[in-house]
């Protein structure tokens, strides 16, 4: 039952996948110059990239034991929303991400 287990978190998880991307896009959208569009390209990407290898790894973890399953199912969710807070101070406080 582990493998269900772990899958309903991280469905639980996926609905809320928008949250942590709207967390981590709105400071990157408020803090963009006009002639950086071609970098908030590649952040986006690397965003998403990084998002779905933090989730894989994080399930693998939740499956293999290593960490509890909600807490396996949540943690990309948090990292990113972490993360979207941060650079959000660091908009409010700079006036615009390098």
């Amino acid at each position: 039952p582990r493998p269900f287990q772990m899958a309903f978190h991280w469905r639980f998880a996926q609905a809320l996948c928008p949250v942590a991307f709207a967390a981590i896009g709105t400071p990157l959208a408020m803090g963009r110059r006009q002639s950086g569009r071609a970098r908030g390209y590649i952040f986006t990407l690397a965003g998403y990239v990084l998002y779905y290898a933090l989730s894989r790894i994080c399930e693998n973890l939740g499956v293999q034991g290593r960490l509890p399953f909600f807490v396996a199912g949540q943690l990309p969710n948090l990292i990113c929303v972490v993360v979207g807070w941060w650079l959000l101070r660091r908009v409010a406080r700079v006036g615009a991400l390098a």
